[in-house]
């Protein structure tokens, strides 16, 4: 259902699976070779009152969020026309 909640009119998974199954090295690099030199970020899910924000606060920028501001790896490819006519089964 989120997926519908995000516009997409299909399962991506499928399309998922297919594109690292025939990933070649080069689509590696090319994917992480920007990260290289990203800073780490360090990722806490829990109560905000038992994670302890202050602590963590005196090791690094705190940044909170709300889970409806996570997203995951960006757009979908266009979907194909004979895709959209067929709603996905839910």
């Amino acid at each position: 259902m989120a997926w519908d909640e995000l516009g997409e009119p299909r399962d991506p998974r499928p399309w998922t699976r297919a594109a690292v199954a025939g990933a070649t090295v080069d689509d590696l690099e090319a994917f992480v070779g920007p990260l290289a030199d990203a800073p780490v970020v360090i990722t806490i899910v829990g109560d905000r009152e038992r994670v302890g924000l202050e602590a963590q606060a005196k090791i690094g920028t705190v940044h909170e969020v709300q889970a409806e501001d996570l997203f995951g790896y960006g757009p979908f490819p266009p979907v194909a026309e004979d895709e959209k006519e067929s709603p996905r089964e839910h």
